[in-house]
């Protein structure tokens, strides 16, 4: 089940994301995916939710958090 898979492997969904980040998008899109990972493997601290921003954006959302799956990502 979900529990038993939480250790070792989390999905994280960005919903509204400019694919490879070519498109822009009026959400977030700059994230530290790899530093989530990096402290997971070598600290033994899993990511619960991963900061997201916008940098230089005039309009649409600036922050957000992604929180794994079955949680939601939240653009406020």
């Amino acid at each position: 089940g979900l529990e038993s898979t939480q250790d070792f492997i989390r999905l994280f969904m960005a919903p509204g994301l400019g694919h490879c980040w070519e498109l822009s998008a009026p959400t977030p899109d700059h994230m530290d995916l790899l530093g989530a990972l990096e402290d997971w493997v070598e600290q033994g601290q899993a990511p619960d939710e991963i900061a997201i921003m916008k940098k230089g954006a005039e309009n649409g959302i600036q922050s957000g958090r992604l929180r794994p799956y079955p949680q939601t990502a939240e653009y406020p």
